[in-house]
């Protein structure tokens, strides 16, 4: 986990604000606290999925 840590945030990043339902913010707080990490973590890997 240390090494994603490290990586994400050595990654130049935009602050940006984005809307979510209720579900998607309850889906995401539980992905984040399964993987022991910030949502705002998760969210850069999903769009990054999303748009590979």
């Amino acid at each position: 986990m240390f090494a994603m840590y490290t990586s994400f945030w050595r990654r130049k990043m935009v602050r940006t604000q984005i809307y979510l339902t209720e579900r998607q913010l309850d889906e995401l707080a539980a992905i984040a606290r399964q993987r022991s990490t910030r949502q705002s973590e998760v969210i850069p890997e999903a769009v990054d999925r999303f748009i590979e």
